[in-house]
């Protein structure tokens, strides 16, 4: 399905920064309810089509591959900040020249910077105190993304057992849990026994005789 110009439009600025309400502001549509349109324009197999054929053409202009992107985290996971710093017997830092650290070590290094401290002003002479600061890029966050990677890592923990009823009592049903249960009023779980009645002795007149209301057995 051929795309409309107002559509393509949609598709180059959301390759921008893959914001799909600031995309469709930016192509023309209302920001009233450019939410709305960027949701259902993305939610079409033609756009969704397009930004695919596009972000392959735009990877393979710019050399973006599983393996670059795997080499660059590989270097920055497994950087020794031993390769870019010394300590003397004094104990001051000494960073090394870019020329000293390893090949390709610069592409881990995310700041290098230099702070300038007044410590003394006079009027012959002011005391200036440098300090060099470098800073890598994160190293954990490179290994989580490398682990996740190559399937390294079990996110799925064990599921602790619930508390519930006796698991015999759940085979049987919830009817049958009920009748097990013991009723809300009667507190103590005790036995009495019945009080022992007299048993009901049968003369021979009674025997033979049917009783009836009002007339007397004997």
């Amino acid at each position: 399905m051929t795309l409309s110009e107002k559509q393509r439009r949609f598709v180059d600025e959301y390759l921008i920064d893959l914001n799909g309400t600031q995309a469709a502001i930016r192509a023309g549509y209302s920001p009233r309810t450019a939410n709305e349109q960027a949701a259902r324009l993305l939610a079409k197999v033609s756009i969704q089509t397009e930004v695919k054929r596009l972000k392959a053409i735009k990877a393979e202009e710019n050399k973006v591959t599983a393996d670059r992107i795997i080499e660059e985290l590989a270097l920055i996971a497994f950087a020794d900040m031993a390769d870019f710093a010394s300590v003397n017997d004094d104990g001051a830092i000494q960073f090394k020249r870019f020329d000293q650290i390893p090949q390709s070590g610069t592409r881990i290094i995310k700041k290098i910077k230099e702070s300038v401290t007044t410590l003394s002003k006079g009027d012959d002479c002011t005391v200036i105190q440098t300090k060099p600061q470098l800073e890598l890029h994160d190293k954990m966050k490179a290994l989580e993304l490398l682990g996740k990677h190559f399937g390294l890592f079990n996110d799925k923990k064990p599921e602790a057992p619930e508390a519930g009823p006796d698991p015999l009592l759940d085979a049987i049903g919830d009817s049958a849990a009920s009748d097990w249960s013991e009723p809300e009023d009667e507190p103590d779980n005790e036995l009495t026994e019945p009080e022992p009645s007299s048993p009901a002795v049968e003369t021979p007149a009674e025997a033979g005789t049917e009783k009836t209301e009002g007339s007397p057995l004997f």
